[in-house]
């Protein structure tokens, strides 16, 4: 009886563990295949590209960007990027036979602008993906410093409803500033001159539709700052000089009380700019970023596109000093006259030294100072400066200022 027993006692425990493994196997099963999923969904995600998140929906897209913006500092209203496109086969083919070409040298220099003209017919309906593919995008680059002017226009009205997707990529930039420099090379005749106002124009709404977006990004931004060169009839890498020069060299500059040259200026190309373009463009960025122009001027990359915005508006004092008390988070325009209100000088004194706080926040503020008409810059010295200087020259951003005040 006691071997019956035992033998039934083992079968019963037997089918214990069974049971209790089948449910260990199913708890593993489940743990490994949400395991792949947050895997592949974490190896799906590629810089800000957007992600579809089928896999955790109760995460909404919308949630996740907001949690995004909040831990990068990056504006709420700023656009998530779509993943590229793939390049079909067929055209990835093409357009390696044409690179081929190419780096074989076999093109003369009298049949050089056909042969981009036929390559760039194949890239219509297909810009975006062409000009963001890492490999494709050097012979579009190729192609488009080759072209004639009409295949260029005829390729940025192409890409114009996707041009902020090609400014932000790591490669599209590159493609994005090719094409404003060949479009420069081509503005030698009153006919060429009004094909491509047109062509900017038409850019210059989309770029505008987006604008935050482009400024914060570290390829937008550069793209950004090529335009308005491009608009301005200066060359393109002009502002990358003036980015590199030191601050201290500059605000010697304008401190000092002999005569000088005019205040940060640019040499500019008249007859090469496109001056309605360039100002609706500014007039424009300044009125979308109003709403977020705290977060704006302390980020790295949209600090560069506003401090290049101010630098290319040198000559033009009204427009001047709008921009700069746009930045200041200010909406009175009647400073020139010196008839700004105690609470709006207070204003401006607080953003002025919560400017110190950063470093694109106080990049910013060098070329405010470097800029400003002469009226607003002798306010912040009767308005800001005065009472804080010890406070100023203490600080490890703001001690510039003491430095070339002493020099």
């Amino acid at each position: 009886m006691k071997k019956i027993e035992n033998s039934s006692k083992e079968r019963g425990n037997k089918e214990n563990r069974k049971k209790h493994n089948k449910k260990d196997s199913s708890q593993f099963m489940h743990s490994t295949f949400e395991q792949k999923c947050r895997r592949n969904f974490r190896h799906n995600k590629s810089g800000k590209h957007d992600v579809n998140d089928k896999i955790f929906p109760e995460k909404s897209d919308k949630k996740v960007i907001s949690e995004k913006s909040s831990m990068y500092n990056i504006p709420s209203n700023a656009h998530v990027i779509s993943l590229r496109k793939r390049v079909d086969p067929e055209t990835a083919k093409y357009f390696s036979e044409i690179a081929n070409l190419f780096e074989s040298n076999e093109v003369d220099l009298e049949v050089r602008p056909t042969v981009c003209a036929n390559a760039l017919e194949e890239t219509r309906g297909k810009e975006v993906e062409l000009s963001t593919d890492m490999i494709i995008s050097r012979t579009i680059q190729c192609l488009l410093e080759g072209c004639d002017l009409e295949q260029l226009c005829s390729f940025y009205n192409g890409c114009a409803e996707g041009f902020s997707v090609i400014a932000v990529d790591k490669f599209g930039s590159h493609v994005a500033e090719t094409a404003m420099k060949s479009l420069a090379m081509h503005l030698h005749d009153d006919q060429s001159y009004s094909m491509v106002e047109e062509t900017l124009h038409k850019i210059c709404e989309v770029v505008v539709a987006d604008i935050v977006n482009l400024m914060c990004s570290p390829y937008g931004s550069h793209v950004l700052g090529a335009f308005f060169c491009l608009l301005k009839g200066v060359e393109l890498n002009t502002l990358e000089e003036f980015h590199v020069t030191k601050p201290s060299a500059i605000l010697m500059e304008r401190l000092s009380f002999t005569p000088a040259q005019p205040r940060g200026s640019i040499p500019k190309n008249l007859q090469n700019s496109f001056t309605d373009v360039f100002v609706f463009l500014v007039q424009e960025t300044l009125n979308h970023v109003q709403a977020e122009i705290s977060t704006l001027r302390s980020d790295r990359y949209s600090s560069f596109v506003l401090q290049s915005i101010l630098k290319l508006l040198v000559g033009d004092d009204q427009a001047l000093l709008h921009a700069i008390l746009i930045l200041l988070g200010c909406q009175e325009d009647n400073c020139l006259e010196s008839k700004l209100s105690d609470s709006t000088h207070q204003k401006v004194k607080e953003v002025v030294m919560s400017l110190l706080e950063d470093t694109a926040s106080s990049h910013l503020l060098e070329v405010i100072i470097q800029v400003a008409p002469t009226d607003l810059f002798n306010m912040f010295f009767d308005v800001i400066f005065k009472g804080s200087l010890l406070r100023i020259s203490s600080h490890r951003f703001g001690n510039f200022v003491m430095q070339a005040l002493i020099s």
